[in-house]
């Protein structure tokens, strides 16, 4: 059944056209389609001409689409196509696909899909330039949806079209609102289609639906000969006939006995798992519907759609919406979980620069990246524009270091000699003496004009740096920390540690802050690194045993986690902002991933 479709189109012009259409995509499976489009276009052609070929392409490439590809798989490629041949016009596109219980959604460009569903409003997608994106789910009673133009979210936000719908009922009487009260339709590139779900509803039994076993009957019954046709003396013919008549009814009832333990099994096989399949595509669409208003939320219920999903696939359960939910749970894990496939390249192997090197602790101060070769004790400078590489001291000024930090051109490492300032001006100077009363050391940061060592024994200890290299107790007498289990340390004006566990401690001013990691699906493995600094809005940790690099906002909000070759081999990272890149060391090479 369509759902009335409610429309908010604006003016167009010479260099720009939006439009709302909504056609049937095929005869056989009679599902809606509805389409959301704008464009800009300087060619030859006006925009109204360019627009029509995109509705045109769409209907035609969809309808032979659908009748061999599943609805998700042919609306993607349809959209692709479309993309491929008009995304120069600068063009968006929305379109939604009701299919009986089930709505699938795609965008071109930066048009936006959103739903209304409990008294909430969420973005269900939200594209880029040039790029398609398609999503889907099961569509529940009084749900909303609301596709547009980047233009027509810009002019009513998500909070403010949440309050127009829940002042009108009927949606015409929303866009008569929307349109009288901010002349939304004299303004170009804004289209909106708004339309309700509409549960299919279940058509009574037809005469041409009866059972097999009545049509066979009757239409046996139909060929019977009339009473008054018997002829007494043909009695013999007549027990022939009525046994031939009983043999037939017998096989038709054989017929029906079979077809109907057929069909029972049938629905006692759907009956095993269609609550679980239920539960699994309505908590995935919630999932959606959560992920831009509550992402930790979000994350738990797409994971629960995937459990549930994957227990229905190792039981063997064969159904074509059970397929359907596994593409979109895979194509949207990227999107919902924050799990990004990284790509890893080799931005410097410095087995080129010197043999033997085996790199174990990176730092970086904006352009400035430090390298500390514990094989032949060397530090190693790198710039991240230039990857110019160069050697500025080896063991006989640092001795056995274990450590490194860097403060512009200025490289620090602790070790034996404890701690060595080594600088790409020239030369290298003792700053802090080696010192026994010392623990070990599990981190080194420089903070504007002071340095910090992070002791597993003693815990954190400051110097002023153009000092007398006399240390400090920088935490405060009433903190109780234990820093045992420490394996690395950032500075952002707070400190923060990273402990063998997976925890991470929060310290500013000396005083611990609460601090808790949320929304992480697996916990932290064996992290060795954690880095952040003050240009950054989150941290990232080197989650050695999960083969993962995790961020975190600084609140404690996981934000995304990258996985990919080379991660796994990685022994430290640092983050740069304006690289938008993360560096790893592994025992010879520097990898990048971009941001």
């Amino acid at each position: 059944m369509s759902a009335p479709i409610a429309k908010i189109v604006g003016t167009s012009s010479g260099g720009s056209w939006c439009q709302v259409h909504s056609f049937l995509g095929s005869e056989k499976y009679k599902e809606h389609l509805t389409v959301v489009v704008s464009l800009q276009d300087e060619g030859e052609e006006s925009c109204a001409q360019v627009g029509k070929k995109i509705l045109s392409n769409l209907q035609e490439d969809y309808s032979q689409k659908v009748q061999t590809l599943s609805c998700f798989s042919a609306l993607k490629e349809s959209l692709e196509s479309v993309c491929n041949k008009f995304c120069k016009d600068h063009i968006e596109l929305a379109v939604s696909v009701l299919w009986g219980k089930y709505v699938y959604f795609g965008v071109i460009g930066e048009a936006k899909v959103a739903i209304k569903r409990n008294g909430g409003i969420a973005l269900l997608l939200s594209g880029q330039p040039e790029q398609v994106t398609v999503v889907s789910g099961l569509g529940q009673e009084n749900d909303i949806y609301i596709l547009g133009t980047q233009k027509f979210f810009q002019r009513i936000p998500t909070p403010r079209l949440l309050d127009y719908l829940n002042k009108n009922e009927e949606l015409q009487d929303f866009v008569d609102q929307v349109v009288s009260e901010i002349s939304i339709a004299s303004t170009p590139l804004v289209a909106s289609a708004l339309f309700k779900f509409v549960p299919p509803v279940k058509e009574e039994v037809s005469e041409k639906e009866e059972s097999f076993v009545k049509r066979a009957l009757v239409g046996f019954a139909h060929k019977l000969p009339e009473e008054e046709a018997v002829v007494v003396k043909n009695e013999a013919k007549s027990r022939r006939t009525a046994v031939s008549i009983g043999a037939v009814l017998l096989l038709l009832l054989g017929a029906s006995i079979v077809f109907g333990v057929k069909q029972k099994k049938a629905q006692d096989y759907k009956l095993s798992y269609e609550a679980q399949l239920t539960q699994a595509m309505s908590v995935y669409t919630d999932s959606l519907s959560q992920k831009d208003i509550n992402p930790p939320r979000a994350r738990e219920l797409f994971l629960e759609a995937k459990n549930i999903a994957d227990n229905l696939i190792t039981q063997g359960i064969k159904d074509m919406r059970l397929d359907q939910l596994k593409v979109n749970l895979d194509t949207g894990s990227g999107d919902v979980l924050g799990r990004v496939d990284a790509k890893s390249s080799v931005f410097r192997d410095l087995s080129l620069v010197r043999s033997g090197i085996v790199a174990t602790k990176i730092a970086l101060d904006g352009e400035s990246m430090g390298i500390l070769d514990t094989s032949m004790q060397r530090i190693i400078s790198v710039s991240t524009s230039t990857k110019d590489t160069e050697v500025l001291a080896g063991s006989e000024k640092i001795g056995i270091a274990d450590n490194i930090a860097v403060s512009g051109t200025d490289y620090y490492v602790f070790g034996t000699k404890g701690v060595v300032k080594a600088s790409k001006k020239g030369g290298a100077e003792i700053v802090v003496k080696p010192d026994s009363d010392l623990g070990q050391i599990a981190g080194l940061g420089v903070y504007r004009t002071n340095l910090y060592l992070l002791d597993k024994s003693n815990g954190i200890w400051k110097y002023q740096l153009g000092g007398e290299g006399v240390k400090q107790k920088w935490l405060k007498d009433e903190v109780d920390v234990d820093l045992g289990q420490g394996v690395g340390m950032a500075i952002d004006g707070s400190l923060w540690v990273l402990l063998e566990n997976g925890d991470v401690l929060k310290f500013t001013r000396g005083n611990k802050d609460v601090f808790r990691i949320a929304g992480l699906d697996q916990r932290l493995n064996k992290p060795i690194a954690i880095y952040t600094d003050e240009n950054l809005d989150n941290l990232y940790i080197l989650d050695n045993g999960n083969g993962r690099i995790v961020e975190i906002s600084k609140s404690g909000e996981f934000k995304k986690e990258y996985k990919g070759e080379g991660i796994g081999e990685a022994n430290s990272l640092v983050v740069s902002r304006d690289a938008r890149s993360i560096f790893l060391l592994t025992d010879s090479k520097v990898l990048e991933i971009k941001l």
